[in-house]
Order: C-alpha cells, then structure tokens, then sequence
C-alpha cells in the first residue's frame, strides 16, 4: 500500500509540474483522491483517440514471455487486426512509424516507460509502475459500476489478451510466403508464438492461422522451423548420440511436401495441439507412425511434454509404441522422468512394465533410481519384477534406491518381495 501512495504522489506531482501558476489551485482541487481514480482518468483520456491500438499494446505488455522491445512493440500497431483473414492480421508497412517510440508511446505514455535493458542491449517497453498492470488485470477495473463502458473496456483478461500476441505472432510468420525477416517481431514470433497459443484455448481462435501455418504444401512451416526449431531446445526421450545428431541435422528431410507433412503432425503433437492433430491425421493418416525428429514419433513427441489426449488420440488412429534406440522404450523414458500420468497411460495400452533395454535396464531401476515413489509403486501394480534382471552392472532396484537414498523405495521394495539379503 505504501508503494502506491508513494506512486500515486508521483503521478499528482507529474500534472502538476506541466501546470501554469494561474491553474494550480484549481488543479489541485481536481487531483483524484486514489491511484485508481487516477489510471481510470489516464484510460479515459486514451480512450479518445487510439483506445484500440492502446489496449492491444497493453495486453501485449502484460502477457509478452519476455520485455518487448521498442520495435517490436511498434510493429503491433502496424498490424491490420480489423481486416483480419481467418482470424489472423495483416501486416501494414506503410503503417510502421519512422519514430517507433513516438509512435509507442504515443498511445498510452501516462501507463508505461521506455528503459535500457542491459541483458539484450536495447530498449524496451514495461509498465511506468508495477500497480499499472495490476490495476488493467483487476476486478476493480472490471466490475466497478461507477466506470463507464470507455474506462471498463481497458480491464485485460489473460486469455483474450494472448490471443492478441498469438494473432501478431502468426501474422508475421504468415507474411507473404516467409517470414518477414524485416520485421522486427520475427524473432519473437518464432521462438513464443507456441507458448501463447498453448494458454487455454487461445488454440481454438488461432485455429485457421495454425491450419495456414502447418499446411505442408505451403512454405510458411519449414521457414518457421528454419527460424527456430522448438524442437532442438525442448525436452526429448531421445538420448545422445542420436540426440546430438538430430540436433546438427534437424531438417534434413524437409525436401517434399510429404516429408514435410509427417514433421507437421510431428511438431502439432509435440505442442500439444490436439484440433491441429486431429486435422492433420485426417488428410496424412500415413504418417502416424512417422520415424521423424528428436523424439522419432509423433507419439513420443507427445508423451515428451505430456500431452496426453494428443497421445491418446495418435494411439487412437494406429500409433504404435516403438523400440528407441539401444532398446530404450518410451516407458523406460518416462518412468525415469517420473511422469506418473504418462506412466500410468503408457501401462493402460499395454506397455511391458519388465520390457529390458540394452544392458537389461528395466522401467523399474529407473524409477527406483530417480527416486520416483509413485512411479515404482504403479510399476508394481502393474506387475513389474523386483528380480526380474540385473543390469550388465550387475544391479538391481534395489540397489539402485539405496545408492540415491530413497529410503521410502527401499521400504517399498522389500515390501514387494525384494531381499537385501540377496537383491544388494
């Protein structure tokens, strides 16, 4: 409370400082008695002349993955939103400002500030105070019946206000047939476009933009992968040397139209989208089971970052549970990850809870040795060995949760059957 009184000060002696000494009497009677009154006379003023525009770069602010730059944030309000194709803005050029900051802080400079941001060197736009988004993301300014329908508009909502970056994002790499690699959003667009389609169901109002993107006869997807390939930074089952392979050879195979559809499915599952999967196994059922990208199927993409009902509906249409590299199984993956619910999946289809990788490894040494007690305990359920193998190192479960210290698993085993006196 004391930092927004400390603001709210701020803010009085601003107008006042842009006051001539006729008028500061008058002035002073009028000053708002809160910091809220005060933003709510700051968004009506903005509301008469370029609220849209405005509101679009605030809920850019709030939601952005990382602080926008000035360029990027003035490269928003080059964008067409009102004449939108499939739900996707065009890009203006003759909209961009010579004066990108002019032209930013010219919607709504009384709510943010331009600083130097030492990490990336440039300069960026954030909010003029910490009580300015918490002020735009509250109920008070959502809810309160004594603001009018031009200060209430400018309430931001996190789902719709991702849509709006999502939407900027997909209409840069939509561009023409690149990605307009002279806009100063590309890069951003690339490497979060993802993310802020993942929030809710942002995915659902994007859906002809990412239908547009992920089309295998267009060039716009394997530009995109070209830009920044997600799937070279996000989690993968796949271990080295093969991991490291696929990292200096990600897109090789991006030669046809078919080639391209398979890591279309591929990396739709990998993100998770499931409408987009669905799509995309209708028109390409063939490549279901495609041998493509770190995780070596769509599947396994899935399963990587837990998306289950992708999972479910890959499985649904003849995806299969491949052999990896050195033997090493998907469920050797995730019950070493000790994802309990893909574990949990992977058994209900049949997964073999003692299938042995290469060295004799089985699900269970793995969980035992990450030290995953519900994985072990639903390896067990399922019928999962405590003698079943010893490793090539000669080891059992049971060694394997003594080494880590899990006494819990320790206890658990030997519940189940495990002997110290011969299983150490």
């Amino acid at each position: 409370m004391v930092f927004h009184r400390f603001r709210w000060v701020f803010c009085q002696l601003e107008v006042l400082r842009n006051c001539l000494p006729q008028n500061v009497q008058r002035v002073l009677r009028e000053l708002p008695n809160s910091l809220d009154e005060t933003y709510e006379r700051v968004l009506k003023e903005i509301g008469k002349v370029n609220p849209d525009q405005a509101y679009r770069l605030l809920q850019c602010l709030t939601v952005a993955t990382r602080p926008l730059r000035v360029d990027e944030l003035a490269e928003v309000l080059a964008l067409d939103f009102d004449g939108a194709q499939e739900g996707i803005p065009t890009l203006n050029s003759d909209w961009r400002w010579d004066d990108e900051q002019q032209g930013v802080l010219s919607t709504c400079s009384s709510l943010i500030v331009v600083v130097d941001d030492e990490s990336s060197r440039t300069r960026v736009v954030q909010f003029a105070h910490f009580s300015v988004k918490e002020f735009l993301t509250s109920d008070r300014l959502a809810n309160a019946a004594n603001l009018t329908a031009d200060v209430s508009r400018f309430h931001i909502c996190l789902e719709p206000a991702h849509m709006v970056i999502a939407q900027a994002c997909l209409a840069i790499l939509l561009h023409s047939n690149r990605v307009e690699r002279n806009s100063p959003l590309s890069d951003y667009a690339a490497r979060h476009w993802v993310g802020h389609a993942q929030f809710e169901n942002v995915s659902l109002g994007i859906e002809d933009g990412m239908r547009r993107l992920f089309d295998p006869t267009k060039p716009h997807f394997a530009t995109w992968l070209k830009s920044f390939n997600i799937d070279t930074v996000w989690y993968s089952f796949v271990p080295p040397p093969i991991g490291a392979y696929l990292l200096d050879h990600p897109l090789e195979s991006i030669s046809s139209s078919e080639a391209t559809a398979s890591l279309c499915l591929y990396y739709a599952a990998l993100c998770g989208f499931r409408d987009l999967t669905k799509l995309l196994i209708a028109e390409y059922p063939q490549h279901v089971n495609a041998r493509v990208g770190r995780n070596k199927s769509p599947l396994a993409a899935a399963l990587s970052n837990k998306h289950i009902q992708v999972a479910e509906l890959l499985h649904q249409h003849g995806a299969v549970l491949h052999i990896g590299y050195e033997r090493r199984t998907l469920l050797h993956a995730v019950s070493l990850d000790g994802s309990m619910d893909v574990v949990e999946w992977l058994l209900n289809i049949g997964a073999d809870a003692n299938v042995q990788q290469y060295d004799h490894t089985t699900p269970l040494h793995l969980a035992a040795a990450g030290g995953h007690l519900g994985v072990v305990r639903m390896l067990l359920g399922y019928g999962a060995d405590v003698h079943v193998a010893r490793t090539m190192d000669d080891c059992t479960p049971l060694h394997n949760a003594s080494r880590g210290g899990h006494v819990d698993i320790v206890r658990l085993l030997i519940q189940n059957g495990a002997d110290a006196s011969t299983d150490l």
